[in-house]
């Protein structure tokens, strides 16, 4: 009762805030709006009408078949987890954890392990790190390695520790296992000679859905495009800044950095420039970056409750495994920066290939990477079933 009071409470004076000052609001919606149309739209609704089409051919059910042998040990989640990790860590977030609410909403995954996919397959896209971050705002492509290295690092650290522990919490019920090749032959039988293949009707549903949820995004994006402006004309993040100054001074980081870390808490893009703008040592830029990408943003975070509030589906442990990536990932830049940064400066790495400069080329980008991601898990899946029936071999004789 009184949160609900304290909602409607905090809904009237942002209301206020909105009447009393229409031009600041209106700018904040613009950006937003901006940032939607010309950004979040041409690079995510492809992935998503193409997503929604690989399930509805069933062909994540054999994707699943082929990466399980990884997955299952690895993470303890079933192997069309494969199919999110792979989109997760090439394209980025939101777009890991809804596919992951997709596969708990079409039954090829339990409750809890939708949640911890969620928790480890949700990340900043590579090509954000790279281009946007590391060339766009600081200047420094070398950069791009150090982060990119910190943050997958420390999600896959967060996927291994939460399979393990859920082993003990949720243990699989253990079922008569089935040849490696036989599982994988019917899976693809099912998604060859299905009976219900009909491209129009799954072309016009994966439309269908994947408009409703980039308007959703939309949606989240103006609405904390103005609340962040609201609350800064409210003075509310000036008591954060102040209190992340105190917590930034004890553990011996430039305090002036506290004012990206206020804006970032909200929206990573716009924490990060303000980050760039201080006169702090480059590392410890570098950390406070680092932290920013993995917490990815309350606006991000709002998006998927939305969606995952349809399923059985909790937020707790992705919320704190946001918390956690960030720490995690903040430690490993900082041990990372030393003995990588100089390895990637000045030398032939070149980041290597051109960065693509528009929405179309980074999906283009994302496209082969997931497809050369998916590729390298299907390759080591393969070979650790060589491996198990080497090993069996070896024992019999």
């Amino acid at each position: 009762m009184r949160i609900k009071l304290l909602l409607i409470l905090s809904l009237i004076i942002i209301a206020i805030t909105m009447i009393l000052n229409p031009k600041a609001v209106f700018l904040a919606a613009s950006n937003g709006l901006e940032i939607w149309f010309t950004i979040l739209i041409p690079s995510l609704l492809p992935f998503f009408i193409i997503a929604n089409l690989l399930i509805s051919i069933s062909f994540v059910q054999f994707m699943g078949a082929l990466l399980e042998p990884l997955m299952r040990p690895l993470f303890n989640v079933p192997g069309a987890g494969g199919f999110v990790m792979a989109i997760g860590f090439t394209s980025g977030s939101p777009l890991g954890a809804l596919m992951a609410i997709d596969l708990r909403k079409e039954q090829l995954c339990s409750k809890w392990e939708a949640e911890r996919l969620m928790a480890f397959t949700n990340n900043s896209s590579p090509l954000f790190m790279v281009s946007a971050v590391a060339v766009g705002m600081f200047g420094k492509p070398a950069l791009g390695a150090v982060f990119a290295i910190g943050h997958y690092l420390a999600n896959l650290t967060i996927g291994i520790i939460l399979g393990h522990l859920s082993r003990i919490k949720d243990p699989v019920i253990q079922k008569k296992e089935h040849p490696f090749s036989s599982t994988v032959l019917y899976a693809y039988k099912k998604m060859v000679y299905s009976k219900n293949f009909e491209i129009g009707t799954m072309l016009k549903d994966a439309i269908n859905k994947s408009i409703q949820t980039i308007l959703a995004i939309g949606g989240f994006v103006l609405l904390f495009s103005v609340l962040i402006e609201a609350f800064n004309i409210l003075g509310i993040s000036k008591y954060m800044y102040e209190f992340l100054s105190i917590a930034l001074t004890l553990v011996s980081i430039t305090p002036e950095l506290a004012s990206g870390l206020t804006i970032g808490f909200f929206e990573i893009t716009l924490g990060i420039k303000q980050i760039v703008k201080t006169d702090a040592p480059l590392q410890h830029q570098l950390i406070i970056t680092a932290f920013i990408l993995a917490w990815n943003g309350i606006s991000i975070h709002a998006q998927i409750a939305s969606f995952a509030s349809s399923t059985d589906i909790q937020m707790r442990t992705y919320v704190l495994s946001r918390v956690a990536h960030s720490f995690i990932a903040a430690f490993y830049t900082f041990l990372l920066w030393n003995p990588l940064y100089p390895v990637f400066t000045g030398s032939e790495f070149s980041f290597f290939l051109p960065l693509p400069q528009s929405a179309f080329g980074f999906f283009i980008f994302g496209s082969m990477a997931f497809v050369a991601i998916s590729l390298l898990m299907i390759i080591v899946s393969v070979f650790i079933v060589i491996a198990r029936a080497i090993i069996r071999a070896l024992k019999r004789a």
